[in-house]
């Protein structure tokens, strides 16, 4: 019969009542907690004795729950897997004060990604980033094989990720522009793409983003002529775009004001969707940066 809850229950006491129940016996129970059998006993009688419950019906030969035992079992699962979580969350809490945080970054996130650092290293003052500009493939392949821990992304492919088990952040969107020689100032960006060829970066570093472009010229109804490759948006600008020779694709926010060349609008174009991607199992660190990240752009 039930007496009422009588003192404070220890957790050390639910795992070894679990451990009857999972293995029947007592003394299994024991010998699967590397203890004796009268520890086991003593510490189910006083669990009982605290919560004023006959958890098992003894006999000479055996355990067997009680209805308030049979009721008690999930209360105490709960409770132990509770406590396994927060000792696993210290766990990665303690690691963290020196641990490194391998971050996977993209050109011309500029401010944006000196905000998200700052915020993270007010939370997290003891990590250090480690910062890798790579292409948007060769991220996805770090992060998922565990070489990254997070990473920027533009305009990724949703489904590829999923299928990788990475988790997306979307954090902000950002809008094209086109960059023309001066010449070409205030005309019709159709105009531009028929007698200029696109410079653009090679398109495996940044797939997402150039099937964008491709798909809105497609839209202002031409093809996009091949230009040059660049590596920087400074080196296209001042010297194929400045030139005469191409036109090009940058983020607003890397829209250069200086001689010899324009800013068009590009129509119809869709903001490209910048976000922070995470490993399959984020750590600590990378939990916080997310944080930080959608606490400076929510």
């Amino acid at each position: 019969m039930s007496r009422g809850y009588r003192g404070s229950v220890e957790l050390r006491q639910l795992e070894m009542f679990l451990a009857v129940v999972d293995h029947g016996r007592m003394v299994t129970a024991a010998e699967s907690l590397h203890v004796a059998q009268s520890v086991v006993s003593k510490q189910v009688a006083r669990l009982e004795r605290e919560l004023g419950l006959v958890l098992f019906d003894r006999t000479r030969r055996s355990a067997t729950l009680s209805a308030e035992g049979e009721g008690f079992v999930p209360l105490a699962r709960d409770v132990v897997r509770a406590a396994e979580t927060a000792r696993a969350a210290a766990q990665d809490l303690h690691a963290m004060r020196s641990s490194r945080l391998r971050v996977g970054t993209s050109r011309g996130l500029g401010g944006r990604l000196g905000d998200v650092l700052a915020e993270f290293r007010l939370a997290c003052p003891d990590v250090h980033v480690d910062l890798e500009p790579l292409g948007t493939p060769a991220k996805i392949t770090a992060l998922a094989r565990g070489r990254l821990d997070a990473a920027f992304l533009r305009a990724p492919d949703l489904e590829l990720l999923r299928r990788t088990g990475l988790t997306w952040r979307p954090l902000w969107d950002e809008e094209l522009v086109a960059v023309v020689p001066d010449a070409w100032r205030g005309r019709p960006l159709d105009d531009v793409g028929r007698a200029l060829g696109l410079a653009r970066t090679r398109r495996v570093s940044n797939p997402g983003v150039w099937d964008l472009v491709d798909e809105t010229c497609r839209r202002l109804g031409f093809d996009p002529l091949p230009g040059p490759g660049f590596s920087s948006v400074d080196e296209v600008v001042h010297g194929a775009v400045a030139g005469g020779e191409a036109w090009t694709v940058v983020y607003r926010g890397q829209a250069p004001l200086g001689a010899g060349v324009a800013v068009l609008e590009v129509p119809t174009a869709p903001a490209v969707s910048t976000g922070l991607a995470l490993g399959p199992s984020p750590g600590a660190a990378a939990l916080a940066l997310a944080s930080a990240a959608e606490g400076v752009w929510p």
